[in-house]
């Protein structure tokens, strides 16, 4: 019987430690997903006579250690006072949808020579696709009309630099170009960004 009980005492010990192996592996895997995913975003606040607000958050997944990508959200929100001599014209809208964006590492500022790190400049490229108040002026009066909302695209390709702050944190500032021809963009040529990752 004691031959008996040490081979089920051995069986037990075999099947539990290949049990806790396989489960440390597969958290092994999941640290090593989760270490390539990072967050982020743009954050813009412009207040006077135009009021513009910009929230743009994002998650992106290193693909490779230069190339990454990922989605995010974009809502911004737009007022303005417009004078017509004696009249004041007072306009507002929000916009917002979603995009997906890829950053490609051109120069890597880690160097072998000092203990600092200067920085990273790299290529980027965005789509968005945002849903904006249209107007349309009529003839008759002189101002503008509303016309509904609509969806519209925005490809916006450029470059930038990254500095990073830590470990695993960066603030980025991006000089991008919408070359999407549309009246109803939201952007003027160059759009200037500012955002932070994590």
């Amino acid at each position: 019987m004691t031959v008996r009980k040490f081979f089920i005492f051995l069986l037990f010990t075999a099947v539990a430690t290949h049990s806790f192996s396989q489960y440390t592996t597969e958290v092994k895997k999941e640290n090593k997903l989760w270490d390539k995913i990072y967050f982020g975003g743009n954050f813009g606040l412009a207040i006077g006579s135009i009021t513009q607000i910009d929230l743009s958050p994002i998650v992106g997944y290193h693909v490779s250690p230069r190339l990454s990508a990922g989605i995010g959200g974009t809502y911004q929100y737009y007022s303005e006072k417009i004078d017509y001599g004696v009249l004041t014209y007072s306009w507002n809208t929000s916009i917002y949808g979603p995009k997906l964006f890829s950053n490609f590492i051109l120069i890597d500022g880690k160097n072998n020579f000092l203990p600092v790190n200067l920085g990273t400049i790299m290529l980027d490229a965005e789509f968005e696709f945002l849903n904006v108040d249209t107007y349309r002026m009529n003839p008759y009066t002189g101002f503008y009309e509303d016309a509904g909302r609509q969806w519209i695209s925005n490809f916006l390709v450029g470059g930038g630099f990254r500095l990073p702050i830590g470990s695993r944190s960066s603030a980025d500032i991006m000089i991008l170009y919408n070359l999407t021809d549309s009246p109803f963009s939201p952007y003027s040529n160059p759009v200037i960004r500012f955002g932070f990752n994590l």
